[in-house]
């Protein structure tokens, strides 16, 4: 199996709170998203990684630049784009995570939660919390990490 031992001693159980504030104007409102840190075990080492409220590990994909989901159709539904629901809302980083949090749309209207531009995605092969299944697929999908850099724009 080529998920990650989940490891339980020193396990970081920080709920960081995404809170998000209305960018303003009519129809605007506030919501929450819950984001956490885990320390799992990823290709041998170990890792701190951001996780969904469920504690399922969030991913990246290389192919996305400059904040564009480019995981559509077929792709969306093995790794679905972390959602937000509401109006068009702005993320702030959580205590603990110095990287930034985004929402961003895709075509349909959904906004999706990004994280120093990258787009966030769950795998749909990770069926319990600490798991990393979907850790370097095809050489594009990567568990995303406190230390992600920003998506190169333009690329």
């Amino acid at each position: 199996m080529r998920g990650s031992a989940w490891i339980r001693s020193g396990v970081v159980t920080v709920a960081a709170l995404i809170t998000l504030a209305a960018c303003g104007g009519a129809g605007g409102g506030t919501g929450t998203a819950l984001v956490k840190t885990a320390t799992a075990t990823v290709q041998g080492r170990s890792e701190t990684v951001l996780t969904d409220p469920s504690g399922m590990t969030l991913y990246y994909y290389t192919r996305d630049k400059d904040r564009s989901v480019t995981c559509l159709g077929g792709c969306e539904a093995l790794w679905p784009p972390v959602p937000l629901s509401g109006a068009t809302m702005a993320p702030n980083a959580p205590s603990g995570v110095s990287g930034t949090f985004g929402a961003d749309p895709i075509a349909s209207g959904e906004l999706v939660l990004t994280y120093n531009d990258w787009p966030l995605y769950t795998y749909h092969g990770d069926t319990s919390p600490g798991e990393d299944n979907g850790e370097g697929i095809v050489g594009e999908w990567f568990v995303a990490t406190p230390s992600l850099a920003a998506t190169p724009s333009g690329q």
